[in-house]
């Protein structure tokens, strides 16, 4: 499973994140209705998020920082590596 998170406010995660289910991989999520308008997104396979440390909360899949600070913070970012921009966002093919 990977899970796909919104970064459209800079270098960090906001409120949406998915995880992929067999017939709903990162693509349908990414241009589904939650995540469609959003720019960038990163995407972790779930089992290097919580090997990293972080707890998850379903069924939304809240990652749990176990404290609130910069340290933690670039740890989830270097887990969720790269952020890409979304090729479904309205305004990236002239939409």
């Amino acid at each position: 499973m990977r899970l796909a998170a919104d970064t459209s406010v800079g270098p960090a995660v906001r409120r949406y994140a998915e995880v992929t289910i067999a017939g709903w991989d990162v693509d349908t999520i990414l241009s589904g209705p939650r995540l469609r308008l959003r720019r960038t997104y990163a995407a972790a396979v779930v089992r290097s998020v919580t090997d990293a440390g972080f707890e998850l909360f379903t069924p939304h899949y809240s990652v749990v920082l176990p404290a609130y600070d910069e340290g933690v913070a670039r740890r989830l970012l270097d887990v969720l590596g790269d952020v890409r921009p979304n090729p479904h966002h309205p305004g990236r093919n002239g939409d």
